[in-house]
């Protein structure tokens, strides 16, 4: 499993990705990130995020941060308690999340995860601009901390903005608006594809346990990690498990697609070449079919 990372490397990654001209404004900048470039960065950045996303990091100690939903609804009730000030465009510090100070100890305030995730992976925001500014109190033995601050804007059809918008504001679009729509994304966990919603709820694709040295498992395994990448039967064999694939259609039946998931979740699905879509958003009710 893989180890969380300083957060001082996520901020730094996240700003190279970002915004690196303000990196070039720091001299020691260059030192911290010679060999490093933005493409390269922010791959490194999204790869590390996604393991986050899916709680699959470890601190290397007993104590381990909340899982990232948890994490979330801790962002949007401090976003909600500022919406009457800032609106869609808040100001957040790490003290709005983590309001207690016993709860703020650094190996689980994992600020700059949670928020890069709502940029790069989760889609929910868009962020403006990232800095500390000041100090906290983070708990017993840790005594002062420099703050972390993000600035963002709520995509506008997110999940996360008709969470946040009031009742009465609701209610008015309701009547005139199509059903809200949430971002779904396929995920490995253990040996099982799934169908994951922003909410969290997964749907199994897999009805059956993948084996691991098979090219089911390991083609998804690789398509769930670069999702842009278009596959085909030249290249499929240099992926390990699937060096014999013939054709990546039976492939992608034996992984549990139907025509419906297939019409869902594939940008391509032939003998010869396959791709997974970008970006993919359903209706409740469209959500509810992937459970039958």
């Amino acid at each position: 499993m893989s180890r969380y990372w300083s957060q001082h490397k996520v901020f730094l990654l996240g700003m190279l990705s970002l915004f690196p001209e303000k990196l070039e404004e720091q001299v020691m900048s260059k030192g911290i990130l010679k060999g490093y470039e933005r493409v390269r960065a922010q791959t490194e950045l999204i790869d590390y995020l996604k393991d986050y996303y899916r709680d699959e990091l470890s601190t290397g100690s007993r104590v381990k941060p909340e899982q990232f939903t948890s994490q979330q609804e801790r962002l949007l009730h401090a976003t909600r308690e500022k919406f009457n000030k800032y609106h869609y465009s808040p100001v957040i510090e790490l003290t709005d999340i983590w309001k207690d100070t016993k709860d703020r100890d650094p190996l689980v305030t994992t600020f700059w995860e949670l928020i890069f995730t709502e940029h790069f992976v989760t889609g929910y925001i868009k962020i403006v601009n990232i800095g500390y500014d000041g100090t906290y109190s983070a708990s017993l033995g840790h005594g002062e901390l420099p703050l972390p601050y993000v600035e963002f804007r709520v995509e506008v059809g997110s999940l996360l903005q008709k969470v946040l918008e009031p009742p009465k504001l609701q209610k008015i679009q309701l009547a005139n608006e199509e059903p809200v729509k949430q971002r779904v994304r396929l995920i490995m966990a253990g040996n099982f594809i799934f169908a994951e919603l922003g909410n969290g709820k997964r749907y199994k694709i897999s009805k059956k346990e993948l084996r691991t040295d098979l090219a089911p498992y390991c083609l998804m395994k690789y398509l769930t990690k670069y999702p842009t990448t278009t596959i085909t039967l030249d290249n499929v064999k240099k992926i390990d498990g699937c060096e014999d694939v013939r054709n990546l259609g039976e492939v992608i039946r034996q992984c549990g697609f139907d025509e419906y998931g297939k019409r869902i979740f594939l940008a391509i699905s032939t003998a010869n070449k396959v791709r997974l879509k970008e970006d993919i958003y359903l209706s409740i009710d469209e959500a509810a079919l992937l459970a039958k």
